[in-house]
């Protein structure tokens, strides 16, 4: 793939998994950590460590809900979402 091109559905898919996999622990972690304290803690205090593990220059912004972030990849036609609910982790075009 070169930086001309858009990756194709099927390359979308490998690298969406990769950033899920890449990320998913951290993730997975504050989503929990987050249901236990979210009436003692700041949200944006989670949304700077999500920044600063993600990157700022792919990361856009931190959602409550639901739980996770959204992406901008290099030489992608849509930005992207990974978040944590009560079934597990996921991704999804936004």
């Amino acid at each position: 793939m070169t930086n001309d091109k858009l990756p194709t559905k099927e390359e979308r898919m490998k690298i969406m998994d990769k950033a899920l996999e890449t990320h998913g622990d951290l993730l997975s972690n504050l989503y929990v950590r987050w249901q236990n304290e979210k009436e003692h803690e700041d949200f944006k205090d989670y949304e700077k460590v999500m920044k600063e593990k993600v990157g700022s220059k792919t990361f856009i912004k931190a959602t409550k809900r639901p739980f996770g972030f959204v992406i901008q990849l290099p030489n992608f036609p849509y930005k992207c979402q990974l978040f944590a609910d009560r079934r597990g982790i996921g991704w999804r075009s936004v």
